[in-house]
């Protein structure tokens, strides 16, 4: 019996079929996740075995009657109360429960539901700083996702939100879309990220990481969100490896897209519910300058609102508690 031996035009064709059928499975898995990042505008919750959560599991997004009616400003301008100073002589505003909320109820007593309030793109000593006094007057804690690149250059910020009782996560060392990345590149720059958040926090004196008690420990690095809020297969892979959670968002004030806080206000409050998960900014760095300023100004009315329907504003750690870890530290 003779073998049929391929020529080498045959050969070349099935090496180069071989090559893109590969090559196409390899896009597939680094751009098929980016689609799932539509669970932002979707009632989905969170991904299988923790890979990507959008909120807590407390409510479903839904619209309020009061959202549709005009928003009063609030001016809360210069109303900050003198408080102890913060690590390196910032201004600290205070104990967390001078606002409307202490031990987890409202000041009715009333048992409350969450939500979460984050912010992204900093540090930045000008807009950061501000936005802490902001929450301690309002008597809330926050989630920070900082990006290496400015911890690089304000660790002294990083530190003063963790000494102000708030979370901390990263947002990438730069503020690059993963699709626009080769895999090297992503892992490179999660690891960047999560080495430069360490290093500022060993400075403020945590014991890191293996040493928290506590898992809202402001030392003990979860929480990942990428650039852009854009997923790919290898940013899955690399926050399974760090052991980082994957957080996006559920309502966004876009911040950027208007002068007027009463509007970015408007847009978070219309999805208000249980287990959501709010999306803002504390600098412009990749931003038009104000646009912190914006969100900072949105602050009192987000939160009024809030507490109007009950619910309490909590770091990720406490909105999402225990069950949304996706790889051991």
């Amino acid at each position: 019996m003779r073998l049929h031996t391929p020529h080498s035009s045959e050969l070349h064709s099935i090496i180069s079929k071989a090559a893109l059928s590969a090559l196409g499975a390899s896009g597939i898995f680094h751009v098929l996740p980016s689609a799932l990042a539509l669970g932002t505008w979707s009632g989905v919750v969170r991904l299988p075995w923790g890979m990507c959560t959008w909120r807590g599991s407390g409510g479903v997004t839904s619209a309020h009657p009061i959202a549709d009616q005009p928003i009063a400003s609030l001016d809360f301008a210069g109303s900050t109360q003198a408080g102890n100073k913060g690590v390196n002589g910032m201004q600290s505003n205070g104990a967390l429960t001078n606002g409307a909320w202490a031990n987890g109820t409202q000041n009715t007593g009333i048992q409350a539901g969450r939500i979460a309030i984050t912010f992204d793109d900093g540090p930045d000593s000008k807009s950061t700083i501000p936005v802490l006094d902001r929450l301690d007057y309002l008597g809330i804690r926050a989630t920070f996702f900082c990006l290496g690149a400015m911890m690089a250059s304000y660790p002294d910020v990083v530190q003063e939100i963790a000494h102000r009782g708030h979370e901390i996560g990263i947002h990438g060392y730069n503020h690059v879309a993963h699709l626009l990345r080769p895999p090297w590149w992503i892992w490179q720059d999660v690891a960047r990220a999560k080495q430069q958040l360490e290093e500022a926090l060993d400075q403020y004196g945590i014991d890191y990481p293996d040493k928290v008690d506590r898992l809202d420990s402001p030392g003990h690095v979860r929480w990942f969100r990428p650039p852009k809020g854009v997923i790919t297969g290898t940013t899955l892979m690399a926050a399974k490896y760090y052991g980082l959670d994957i957080v996006l968002w559920s309502a966004w004030g876009k911040e950027w897209t208007t002068s007027d806080p009463m509007q970015v206000a408007s847009r978070v409050i219309h999805r208000l519910s249980d287990g959501l998960i709010v999306l803002l900014h504390d600098a412009d760095t990749t931003s038009p300058p104000g646009t912190w300023k914006v969100a900072y100004e949105a602050l009192p009315r987000i939160v009024e609102e809030a507490h109007n329907r009950n619910l309490q504003p909590v770091t990720l750690s406490e909105l999402l508690g225990s069950n949304s870890r996706v790889g051991n530290l």
